[in-house]
């Protein structure tokens, strides 16, 4: 019965036990807390032993989790460095070499003024011995020197050098023409004397990438020396071309700017190739989390730059392919271009602004060239209004002839002195030849021209210009009928109707028609019929009708004046003030001129309870409807309106905000003139925007001859212009150079139009430079040789020069331009536009 011991009893028992044992024979159990007492237990049932652990044994999950992912991340490093390595030892990359396969002088001499003029024609090998490795090179630009002076320079397009391979390159390097003084002269001087002949060295610049499979090397700049190169220099009076002895050529190891070439950097190539791994996987793990999230991190685009005259080229051929898509539009029979659009119907144009804004190219290099020839059709398109076509044919004209030059070795800055001298003599020649235009059937011949033929187009506009003047308002809006409709107002055309309809007291037109009215301009909103009060007496006192123009008229103010209206008999109505902001101001101020009263404002200390007669304005008649206002016959002064109009004309004319200049124009024309709305008809959408373009165009052609005159049409005017040029003098050949490049262009749009109504164009400039009548020209419309005047065939003076000078400009900066910036159509990192086409939205 000893074994069956109360849980109480045995706690008191094993620490009696422990209090008698010695320091040496502890028992563990000895301090643990005695087992809780709250049942009853069996007598003979076993309990285990209480054994508490020490917290500092036990160890975190997390720190484990963590040993495990440094571990296998290590050893993911490690193989894939070895892997790399594997990779290296097998497909070990091997440099490239160059070396110097011919070198021909086909020139080589000085002016008087110690100009080097020199050509060589070299050929160059390029050697890939590598099984595995491309080398992607840039454009590659040669330079030729002798003792420190440079002889001539060339360059070679951009190449993938595959694997194995030997490419060859031809590069033909032409002197620069700059001025060569003192010891080199004479150095290069004693070494053609020689008889060891004229030492060379070739100088190789280009970028080059290197890609093995998927891996790839950043670019890196790459310089090639080559000497050991003797030649002898043709004679002047023998025009054949020199060999040079190349047999002993030797080029030197590459080195790059700032990277070496060597086989240290084929060494390192298991590090990109780890670090591109690494940085892949990243990305991956990156676009997987982030999503569509683009503002999670920051991409700026590659940018590629190339020189010369492969920069040159690649704009040529923007402005070439831009060109030739916008002068099938040009003349009586030009064709029409299709536009697609990325939402909508396709669009159906011969305008050739249009058809340059629409057009876009994926080379990017190309996009340059297209984009200013873009901003040459803008600038004329906003200055003139018309002659788009013209300026883009100009353009493509005097660009294609100056790269020419400029590949042949002319000075550029001499050259584009010979451009612009030669321009400013055909403006003067153009100038002095203008007729001014006044008839309604001049205005007909000048708008039937700019519409392609269409003579009803051009009897509206010239019925439109007589309506409402030469500063009347002219706008060209989409029709509802087949047929062309013209709508003309006279006098002052406010945009604001009616406030109410109960002020309508015709109501079979559903109009408001006050005959002669006194006129309440005020500037902020009328609520109080306390203060319109003293108004209404006077309208009853002069037995007159009343036309209140304020910011708003509401409340109580505005159930007064319906009262009056339907129990009084009173004639009145209330409209809101046209505009915003400072606009409404200039409104108002506009419309107390022409009806000979005063704005009613707090800033001149004027208020509506002391109102006199002499304050109010005065018309002969005012039509109200619920969409505008006109007014007729203002009472104002004369002399004050024309003071007022010729403000506005030195407003538009020193104004710079396109704007700006259209809200003038329209205040303008609403003091002096009155408003024309051309309304185009057609069978389908189509047919009405491809009339409606040509119809903008005929307007602004019109007002652009009533401006500055007219001169012959059919390109005849720059034609016979070109005389003027055979006299004018040049200061040097590169000057006279740039004068006949002018004198080439300006025969581009006779044999444009020519060309379009399928007769041979040289044949007719031909026959036309034979004769000495200025007027005369060829109208392809009938296939005759006429005198443009009289046959009404006639281009304004504006528009014509505005081309020429545009085209002459755009032309001369793409001339003297050296290098081109790019984005690198190669580039992965850019992220893509979310923005639409702003051609497809209409701008």
């Amino acid at each position: 019965m000893a074994d069956r011991v109360h849980p109480n009893a045995a706690g008191k028992k094993a620490s009696a036990n422990a209090n008698s044992n010695s320091d040496d024979n502890i028992n563990p159990t000895a301090n643990a807390p005695p087992f809780p007492s709250t049942k009853s237990q069996l007598y003979g049932a076993s309990r285990p032993t209480f054994r508490p652990q020490p917290h500092n044994r036990r160890r975190s999950t997390c720190c484990s989790i963590c040993i495990w992912l440094t571990a296998i991340i290590v050893t993911v490093i490690v193989l894939i460095a070895v892997a790399s390595t594997v990779v290296y030892l097998i497909y070990r990359p091997h440099r490239p070499s160059f070396s110097v396969t011919a070198l021909k002088i086909d020139s080589f001499k000085f002016t008087p003024n110690s100009q080097l003029n020199s050509k060589f024609d070299l050929n160059l090998a390029a050697t890939n011995p590598n099984k595995k490795v491309k080398f992607i090179y840039s454009p590659i630009s040669v330079a030729i020197s002798s003792n420190g002076v440079d002889l001539g320079d060339g360059s070679f397009p951009e190449f993938v050098h595959e694997k194995r391979n030997i490419t060859a390159m031809k590069v033909t390097a032409i002197s620069s023409g700059g001025e060569i003084e003192g010891e080199p002269v004479d150095s290069l001087k004693a070494a053609i004397k020689s008889k060891a002949g004229l030492p060379l060295e070739i100088k190789v610049e280009t970028k080059v990438k290197v890609k093995m499979g998927w891996l790839k090397m950043p670019k890196v700049g790459l310089r090639v020396l080559c000497d050991g190169i003797t030649a002898g220099v043709p004679m002047a009076k023998k025009k054949t071309a020199v060999a040079a002895a190349v047999d002993n050529a030797e080029c030197k190891e590459p080195k790059a700017e700032g990277v070496s070439l060597s086989l240290s950097i084929w060494t390192l190539w298991p590090l990109p190739a780890m670090y591109r791994v690494v940085s892949r996987l990243a990305s991956s793990t990156s676009r997987k989390l982030v999503c569509s999230r683009v503002t999670s991190s920051r991409s700026y685009a590659a940018k590629d730059i190339n020189f010369g005259n492969g920069a040159r080229a690649a704009m040529l051929q923007g402005v070439s392919e831009i060109a030739e898509a916008v002068k099938v539009t040009m003349g009586p029979k030009g064709r029409n271009v299709i536009i697609d659009k990325s939402h909508g119907s396709p669009k159906v144009t011969k305008d050739g602004v249009t058809v340059a804004k629409s057009i876009q190219f994926k080379d990017k290099a190309k996009n340059v060239g297209a984009d200013l020839v873009k901003q040459v059709a803008s600038a004329t398109n906003t200055a003139a209004g018309d002659g788009t076509t013209c300026a883009t044919v100009l353009t493509q004209a005097i660009l294609t002839e100056g790269c020419k030059s400029i590949a042949a070795g002319v000075s550029v800055m001499d050259l584009r002195i010979g451009i612009k001298t030669a321009v400013d003599a055909v403006i003067s020649e153009l100038k002095s030849k203008a007729l001014m235009i006044s008839t309604p059937e001049e205005i007909t011949q000048v708008a039937t021209i700019s519409a392609n033929g269409e003579r009803e187009i051009g009897e509206l506009i010239a019925r439109a210009m007589e309506k409402v003047g030469r500063e009347g308002v002219i706008t060209v809006s989409d029709g509802n009928t087949l047929e062309d409709e013209l709508e003309v107002v006279e006098g002052m055309k406010l945009g604001r109707g009616f406030i109410s309809p109960y002020f309508i007291n015709d109501q079979k037109t559903q109009k408001c028609d006050l005959e002669n009215p006194l006129i309440l301009i005020h500037e902020k909103k009328i609520s109080d019929m306390n203060l319109i009060l003293r108004v209404l007496e006077l309208a009853v006192e002069k037995k007159r009708s009343l036309l209140v123009v304020a910011e708003d008229v509401e409340s109580d103010a505005l159930a007064m004046l319906i009262l009056n209206k339907h129990h009084a008999g009173l004639k009145v109505c209330a409209i809101k003030a046209p505009g915003f902001g400072d606009n409404r101001k200039a409104n108002l101020d506009d419309l107390a001129i022409l009806t000979g009263g005063e704005v009613i404002t707090d800033e001149r200390g004027l208020t509506l309870d002391k109102v006199q007669v002499e304050m109010l304005g005065t018309a002969k008649k005012v039509t109200v409807s619920l969409d505008d206002t006109i007014i007729l016959h203002g009472g104002g002064d004369k002399k004050l309106i024309e003071e007022r109009c010729e403000q506005l004309r030195t407003t538009i004319d020193r104004s710079t905000a396109m704007f700006d200049k259209e809200k003038a124009q329209e205040r303008l024309s609403k003091l002096s003139g009155g408003v024309a709305v051309f309304k185009v008809g057609g069978v389908s959408e189509a047919e009405v925007g491809e009339r409606k373009d040509r119809v903008t165009d005929a307007v602004n052609a019109t007002r652009a001859a009533v401006e500055e005159g007219i001169v012959p049409g059919g390109g005849a005017a720059l034609l016979h212009a070109t005389k003027v040029l055979d006299d004018l003098q040049a200061q040097n050949a590169d000057q006279k150079r740039g004068i006949e490049i002018v004198q080439h262009a300006l025969r581009a749009p006779t044999f444009t139009i020519v060309s379009n109504a399928g007769y041979d164009g040289a044949l007719v400039l031909g026959k036309l430079l034979e004769q000495d009548d200025r007027n005369l020209g060829y109208d392809a419309a009938k296939g005759v040789y006429v005198d443009m005047v009289k046959a009404g065939i006639v281009d304004p003076l504006k528009v014509v020069r505005t081309a020429l000078v545009d085209a002459a400009s755009i032309s001369m900066l793409l001339t003297t331009a050296e290098a081109a910036i790019v984005e690198d159509p190669n580039d992965k990192n850019k992220l893509p536009s979310r923005m639409p086409a702003m051609d497809d939205m209409g701008y």
